[in-house]
């Protein structure tokens, strides 16, 4: 984590970045080239593990609207807020509408009205050395969108630009 201690420990030969609170790894499996560019990883035991580092197993079908869905299969809804960590989302779900029209404002045409939707999640809480919650933005397809950082007080947030750099909010808004 930010604070330099291991969550995780060393137990997967291959674990992808966090995705909507979950990875995929492998155990023995291997890289495989496709062709003189591409590579692929074949073989192994593969699964999914929460952000603790404990594997997940899929459900056969379903249980909550907000189950995740990773290669066909479903897993839990992953997040948890507190009272206060829910009123730091209804600021960006009061604001989805706007958020959500400025995220499909090129080249989104062919969605319907319902698929113009963003969903926020807390990804990461205030730590000693990085005193901010992100906020993740991901879209109906629970792709990452944006980022956003919240002071730990609630009173700032920051748009977290491709290259890292905080932007104010309503800066963000009023280059849009």
């Amino acid at each position: 984590n930010r604070n330099g201690e291991i969550v995780i420990q060393p137990q997967f030969d291959f674990v992808t970045p966090f995705h909507y609170g979950y990875a995929q790894y492998c155990n023995g499996c291997r890289w495989q080239n496709i062709d003189k560019e591409h590579r692929t990883v074949v073989g192994g035991q593969r699964g999914v593990i929460n952000f603790r580092g404990e594997k997940i197993a899929p459900l056969e079908k379903p249980q909550h609207k907000k189950a995740i869905e990773i290669d066909g299969k479903y897993y839990p809804y992953p997040f948890s807020y507190s009272k206060k960590e829910q009123r730091l989302l209804n600021f960006f779900r009061q604001r989805m509408k706007l958020l959500a029209d400025i995220e499909y404002a090129n080249g989104y045409k062919h969605l319907e009205e319902k698929q113009k939707i963003l969903y926020f999640e807390i990804v990461e809480r205030p730590k000693n050395n990085f005193p901010f919650y992100v906020v993740c933005a991901y879209d109906y397809r629970r792709i990452l969108k944006r980022t956003f950082w919240v002071t730990k007080n609630g009173k700032e947030v920051f748009f977290r630009n491709y290259s890292g750099k905080k932007i104010p909010f309503k800066e963000f808004l009023k280059n849009r």
